[in-house]
């Protein structure tokens, strides 16, 4: 059960609408799934969270504004990038940010592309500013194509 439905993070009175977007996340240490989950839920995002890549694939046909992955190199975290992306519409396709305490190089960032890459350790108010700022882009490059 994840900490919304067990009221941990109260969205009660929270409508669709007020809701900042819907967030995958993905963090294989329960400790910070948990810290990101609460803080983000505080913030106003609906969270989904998973511990692996392989969990996140079993939300792959849920829609998402933003997908928040942990990069450590045994991860198919980049392969799955790509999964997201070619499942999307082109402007429809979910921000993906990227935490690590590694360095993924730069031919795994010109080949993933991702929005936004964090290292480890980062504030988590800024992970917040960086996920609104794409999300904020995001909608108004929509209204821009239509």
């Amino acid at each position: 059960m994840g900490l919304m439905e067990s009221g941990l993070v109260d969205m009660t009175g929270m409508s669709e609408a007020a809701s900042r977007g819907r967030v995958l996340l993905q963090e294989r240490e329960p400790s910070l799934r948990r810290v990101l989950q609460l803080s983000l839920g505080k913030a106003g995002f609906d969270i989904t969270p998973v511990e692996d890549v392989p969990g996140a694939r079993k939300h792959l046909e849920s829609e998402y504004d933003a997908i928040i992955l942990e990069y450590y190199p045994q991860t198919a975290c980049g392969p799955f990038i790509e999964q997201v992306r070619e499942a999307s519409e082109p402007t429809q396709s979910p921000a993906v940010l990227v935490t690590t305490t590694f360095r993924p190089g730069d031919e795994w960032r010109r080949t993933y592309k991702p929005d936004i890459l964090l290292y480890k350790p980062f504030d988590i108010r800024y992970l917040e500013k960086k996920l609104l700022e794409v999300l904020h882009e995001r909608t108004e490059n929509e209204k821009a194509i239509r």
